[in-house]
């Protein structure tokens, strides 16, 4: 008996470790998180004042990673809209636009919503050159598509810019390409 309750023992002490290991994971931003972030947002908001997109972009994605909210978020979108980001801009916006639905945020939502739309005809104008794993092979193969190093779906709005785009699948030769996409969403 003294066997297995040594046993229990080290797996309730194995267990309680790791819930406090997966907490601190998804731990609430410190109070220094927070300031950190709220630096960062005013920062990034007088960078976009003054044009100065790029910089201001980071500062927001920096405050967004310390102390996710719904506002930076929607901050990050505009900053990407203006700086010619347009797939980021769209993808965020929905993302805005279904949190705020989620927070009963009505009036967010509703500006978040009416940003999407400008997007859609330059992403769709500017589809990526090749056909999905899916149209190429079935939606049953264990074929990979790759755009910039990430794993891709069917739809694949792309910003303006330069990208790598890759394609594997078992026991077939992996194939690579670059592609550059004007920032006009011309194809």
């Amino acid at each position: 008996m003294g066997m297995g309750m040594s046993s229990k023992l080290a797996r309730l002490a194995f267990v309680s470790g790791w819930l406090m290991f997966a907490s601190a994971l998804h731990a609430e931003p410190t109070a220094a998180d927070k300031a950190t972030a709220q630096a960062l947002f005013d920062h990034g908001k007088q960078l976009a004042a003054a044009g100065q997109l790029s910089e201001a972009c980071s500062k927001f994605e920096e405050s967004q990673r310390l102390d996710p909210g719904i506002g930076t978020q929607f901050h990050l979108a505009s900053c990407y809209e203006q700086a010619g980001r347009t797939a980021s801009a769209w993808t965020l916006f929905l993302e805005v636009a279904s949190g705020s639905h989620a927070q009963g945020q009505l009036e967010r939502e509703k500006v978040a919503e009416r940003a999407p739309p400008r997007f859609r005809p330059s992403c769709r104008s500017s589809p990526s050159p090749f056909r999905t794993p899916a149209e190429l092979l079935g939606s049953k193969s264990n074929a990979m598509a790759c755009r910039s190093g990430r794993p891709v779906g069917p739809l694949l709005p792309l910003d303006p810019g330069d990208h790598t785009v890759t394609a594997s699948a078992p026991r077939k030769q992996a194939w690579q390409t670059a592609i550059r996409l004007p920032p006009n969403g011309v194809r």
